[in-house]
């Protein structure tokens, strides 16, 4: 649901590094959620993984601040490819043991 997870985000903002999220949600669009936490100061990476998306919705997204737009046509590989590179991680993550692993 797309506004209890603005209203998540709003109130720990600071927890948050990297956010991934979909354009198709209840209660709001991807789009409309984007402009909600951006306008809040997050700075946060993005990035949207989405079944579909139109070129211009593209556009838009990616003017509100999202690093990377993953299909998910597209291997996860691709997705974990993201995630490290956008933390600048290593397949091993970072402190303590608990990033990503393949």
């Amino acid at each position: 649901n797309g506004l209890e997870a603005l209203t998540e985000l709003l109130s720990h903002p600071a927890s948050y590094d990297l956010i991934i999220t979909d354009q198709a949600m209840p209660s709001l669009t991807g789009e409309e959620w984007l402009k909600g936490i951006r306008e809040s100061g997050f700075s946060g990476k993005i990035i949207v993984y989405a079944a579909s998306l139109p070129e211009s919705a593209a556009g838009r997204l990616r003017e509100l601040g999202v690093e990377r737009i993953i299909h998910k046509s597209e291997s996860l590989q691709s997705l974990l490819d993201a995630i490290h590179e956008l933390l600048g991680e290593t397949a091993g993550g970072k402190g303590g043991g608990h990033g990503l692993e393949n």
